[in-house]
């Protein structure tokens, strides 16, 4: 849920969210058992939670109710690959 991230309350548009370069931005992926560990490690910093990882295939981001991303993880890793290939 991008409504979550830093800039969404602010009125920020899905495509600026995901792909501002604001400094000290980052993703951890962290186990359901360690959550409390993480948060009491972080204490000191702003942070929210924006989604799970599902045992899935399918990628999906939205903004509210609006999908802004629905795709297969691995055609996402080929548009991404892409342009690096070159």
């Amino acid at each position: 849920e991008l409504g979550h991230a830093p800039g969404a309350q602010e009125g920020l548009a899905a495509c600026d969210i995901l792909f501002s370069e604001s400094p000290s931005r980052f993703i951890a992926e962290v186990a359901p058992e360690h959550v409390p560990a993480f948060e009491d490690v972080m204490s000191a910093v702003a942070f929210t939670e924006i989604g799970q990882v599902t045992a899935g295939d399918a990628v999906l981001m939205k903004l509210g109710d609006r999908p802004v991303v629905s795709s297969d993880w691995r055609r996402l890793k080929e548009i991404w690959k892409k342009p690096l290939a070159l």
